[in-house]
């Protein structure tokens, strides 16, 4: 079914160097929490190897296949405090439904000659599933090379948002005054989130490609995830902003000049706090949203117990 209908999957990092992937189409991943930790702050998946589908368009081209599933996960992080840990079911969910919607409505479409509507919608269907289901295992694969412990993610269990995360000597604004570099943050310090300064309940450094962002004084990293203050007061997620985006700042609105992502991926540092809040990073004190500490995802299992029998065994990937 990917090769009927042109579809390119695999590592987000192996999506970007595939030699067939125009340049007119970009890697998404397919789900929204492209990196989760346990409640101990191990990794399960990096946001390199998480799983990704290479969509048509871009997030700058209303009406492609990209920009209908990234406008739908940016939607979802703006109502995310709603569900502040979303099950893996939820994400599950969600992930399908992005795949579907882009791939039924998106521009150019993907419908073969011949193919009635109802028989190319439910295929859409199947698909969805089977690239879902692809990403899972490509993650346990990729975790069993390392020589990592395997993780059932069974749909009630539940996940943590994506954390706050800057490349090294990125300033974190403590108060009106004090400043200091991400990586000397430690729990317990407190940082200035507006009205009033609040506790770093949890801070830990992982990998992960970046987003820089210039702003014309200044360039920023942070990483895909992240999600930005807008000069209107909404969030997007740093991988959807473009040049011409007017970001908020201590010195006040801000245009966007240029938005680059790395190749390469860095070690960055993370934290979050007790309560989900917004802060100041950068020396024009770029507002960025820091969210609040989650909870325990999953549980070790047997590899030889995953994707056991059942429906998954018709995949037609």
């Amino acid at each position: 079914m990917k090769k009927k209908y042109n579809i390119i999957s695999g590592k987000h990092t192996d999506n970007n160097k595939n030699p067939k992937k125009p340049k007119t189409q970009q890697s998404h991943h397919t789900f929204q929490n492209a990196s989760m930790t346990n409640s101990v702050g191990t990794k399960i998946v990096t946001f390199g190897q998480a799983g990704a589908v290479v969509l048509r368009g871009g997030s700058h081209r209303p009406g492609s296949e990209h920009a209908i599933a990234n406008d739908r996960q940016n939607a979802r992080s703006r109502k995310g405090t709603k569900n502040k840990t979303p099950t893996m079911g939820d994400i599950r969910k969600a992930a399908k439904g992005d795949l579907v919607a882009a791939f039924r409505h998106g521009s150019p479409g993907r419908k073969k000659a011949g193919d009635s509507k109802k028989k190319f919608n439910e295929e859409m269907e199947i698909l969805a599933d089977c690239l879902i289901m692809e990403s899972e295992k490509m993650k346990e694969k990729n975790r069993k090379r390392d020589g990592k412990r395997p993780y059932k993610l069974s749909d009630d269990a539940r996940t943590r948002p994506p954390r706050g995360c800057f490349v090294s000597g990125t300033i974190v604004w403590l108060n009106g005054v004090e400043r200091a570099t991400v990586e000397s943050l430690r729990e317990g310090d407190k940082i200035e989130t507006g009205a009033e300064q609040k506790v770093i309940a949890c801070v830990k450094d992982c990998i992960s490609y970046l987003i820089e962002l210039d702003l014309g004084d200044e360039r920023i990293s942070v990483a895909p995830f992240h999600r930005v203050r807008l000069a209107n007061e909404h969030y997007r997620c740093s991988d959807a902003l473009r040049r011409g985006h007017v970001v908020d700042t201590s010195r006040g609105p801000k245009t966007i000049i240029e938005v680059k992502q790395t190749i390469e991926t860095f070690p960055i540092y993370s934290f979050s706090l007790v309560e989900r809040a917004a802060c100041r990073i950068g020396s024009t004190g770029l507002w960025v949203e820091i969210p609040e500490t989650g909870y325990t995802i999953s549980a070790h299992v047997k590899v030889d117990s995953l994707f056991s029998s059942g429906s998954n065994n018709i995949c037609q990937c």
